[in-house]
């Protein structure tokens, strides 16, 4: 006897929509998060031309040739084959800038930076060349952290040998958030290792290596209008700007000296403070400038029997230096 199947024991056709739906899904994701990334993409994009406008109201001009905005599918990033910088003050030319953002993270910025740097400002040519310069920004409304690492550090005039150089540069910086916020106040370390500078070595006298090492607190140096390095100290001395210097220390070879205080500028743009100091190894400095029973008492203030420095303080007022007991006239020009 033949057996038929009834319809309800018939094979049921089985369902496409649970093989194309996961590939829908995934398509539709793909669509949305590169139209988001398109969207993020732009806005950085216009960002940046909006302050390249801005700044040009000011009277500086920045130019990133070669202009590149990618990093799909999960960073915006710009590549600049070059950068050039123009104002009334000066020009300068850098080499190639890359600059990453996580897409889920864009507060936090990293950038490369190649040389060189070439500054020609009132007609003197300066260039600046590293193997590895990484800087880091991190903003939180206004920018709250930048760390700025470089490597094998060189400068000088173009037409001159190599002034200045050291191992590795460090700058750090961070919003003060201890300090009442009409302080706009800064936290800032700097380092400098194995730093070769020939008007170190002239007036310290040796040919050793130095190192730099620098901490402390600069007030009304958030938001600080810019301009050329004149008018930035000018807005920051009128706005009663300090530098609270908790640690400075220069070392090089037998010599080094340490101080802490506070600086600042006075009305005559000449530094005006309180550190207190102290040095060793100072003797054959103070023999090339001082002679006789003066050369003593200055060593024996600078520095006791067995080596060890003497606090003193270093005064700076109204252009007069006071090291201590001992004061000298009006030594201290204005800056600008």
């Amino acid at each position: 006897m033949t057996q038929y199947e009834t319809p309800e024991t018939a094979p049921q056709a089985v369902s496409r929509l649970g093989l194309y739906l996961p590939t829908g899904l995934l398509l539709l994701l793909a669509i949305g998060w590169s139209s988001f990334w398109s969207f993020a993409a732009n806005k950085a994009d216009d960002a940046l031309s909006i302050w390249m406008s801005a700044e040009k109201t000011h009277g500086r001009t920045w130019e990133c040739m070669g202009k590149e905005i990618g990093g799909y599918p999960f960073r915006i990033e710009l590549r600049c084959s070059s950068i050039k910088f123009s104002s009334p003050q000066m020009k300068a030319d850098l080499g190639a800038f890359h600059a990453a953002a996580q897409i889920y993270s864009p507060k936090l910025i990293l950038a490369d930076v190649s040389g060189p740097l070439q500054i020609d400002s009132v007609g003197v040519q300066n260039v600046f060349s590293w193997t590895n310069m990484r800087v880091s920004l991190r903003f939180n409304g206004a920018l709250e952290r930048a760390s700025i690492n470089i490597a094998d550090f060189k400068g000088g005039e173009v037409t001159d040998s190599v002034l200045l150089s050291a191992k590795m540069v460090e700058f750090h910086l961070r919003t003060d958030t201890a300090r009442p916020s009409e302080d706009r106040a800064a936290d800032v370390v700097v380092t400098m290792s194995d730093l070769r500078a020939s008007g170190l070595d002239v007036v310290i006298g040796n040919p050793d290596v130095a190192t730099i090492n620098l901490s402390g607190t600069i007030t009304q140096a958030l938001g600080l209008r810019v301009g050329n390095w004149q008018s930035a100290l000018e807005n920051w001395r009128a706005q009663n700007g300090q530098i609270f210097l908790e640690n400075g220390r220069l070392a090089k070879g037998p010599f080094s000296i340490e101080g802490k205080g506070a600086l600042g500028l006075d009305p005559a743009h000449r530094v005006q403070g309180e550190l207190m100091v102290g040095a060793r190894g100072v003797s054959p400095i103070v023999s090339r400038f001082v002679s006789g029973n003066a050369a003593q008492l200055a060593g024996a203030l600078l520095e006791r029997k067995d080596g060890t420095a003497v606090q003193l303080p270093l005064r700076m007022q109204e252009g007069r230096v006071s090291f201590g007991p001992l004061r000298t006239g009006p030594i201290l020009a204005p800056l600008y």
